[in-house]
């Protein structure tokens, strides 16, 4: 399979944007072709929650809705020099899958940059406030929001440390590699900006997420007991090997 070349934009013949960029076939078994490109505003951030919203339905996140999912997209592009945001695209320059992180150091500032948009999306759906998730999440944000805390990733993981806040792909497109390819430019752009590992978190019974993560090559932390989500890091130093 064929290594991509990122570029910040779309195809050469859409209107979100004229950087030229090289195709690579996703799967011997799959003629269709796609791209991995760097997220851009406007229209392709709007697509890109769309996918959001499709990937991770019934989850928290996506029950505050479009506006929730653009602007917290919107954050990881903004922060480009930074944070990482891409997405796979099709032969027609349609989003289909995308993946976002940014360096730990950074949470505490998107957490607080989220604050009032996770409000108002609150406020236009008040049904979220009998989903007893945002309790626990609620409780945790405002702690931060009042009283910032530093945010460590955990004293055995070399740093700088990137964490991988998502990563989707529409349901028409699964099963097919575009996940790992997302995942493989999630790497290589966090070994560009000189991180030394990666972080995420899952939740616990997401079983065939967890065995994704695993085969790209992360792997699982202990547990504390009752701890919902599961703790998954990979370490991208440089004399590292790839698996």
């Amino acid at each position: 399979m064929a290594t991509a070349r990122y570029s910040d934009g779309m195809g050469p013949n859409s209107p979100l944007a004229t950087v030229a960029m090289e195709r690579f076939a996703v799967s011997a078994h799959n003629p269709e072709e796609i791209a991995i490109v760097d997220i851009a505003g406007g229209d392709m951030v709007r697509a890109v929650s769309h996918v959001h919203l499709e990937a991770f339905s019934g989850y928290l996140n996506a029950r505050l809705g479009r506006g929730y999912a653009s602007a917290l997209i919107d954050w990881f592009v903004r922060e480009k020099e930074k944070a990482i945001a891409i997405a796979a695209i099709d032969r027609n320059d349609r989003v289909i899958g995308y993946a976002m992180g940014a360096p730990v150091s950074l949470t505490r500032r998107l957490r607080q940059d989220m604050f009032w948009v996770t409000a108002r999306s609150i406020i236009l759906r008040p049904l979220v406030l009998f989903d007893r998730r945002l309790w626990k999440v609620g409780k945790r944000r405002i702690s931060d929001f009042v009283a910032p805390r530093d945010v460590h990733p955990s004293s055995d993981l070399p740093e700088p440390t990137m964490s991988l806040f998502g990563i989707g792909v529409a349901l028409s497109h699964r099963k097919i590699g575009v996940g790992r390819q997302l995942m493989q430019a999630f790497e290589d752009k966090a070994r560009l900006l000189e991180m030394r590992s990666l972080l995420l978190w899952v939740h616990e019974d997401n079983i065939a997420t967890r065995r994704f993560y695993e085969q790209c090559g992360w792997r699982p932390c202990p547990n504390a007991p009752g701890q919902l989500s599961r703790k998954y890091v990979r370490l991208i130093d440089r004399q590292d090997m790839r698996t």
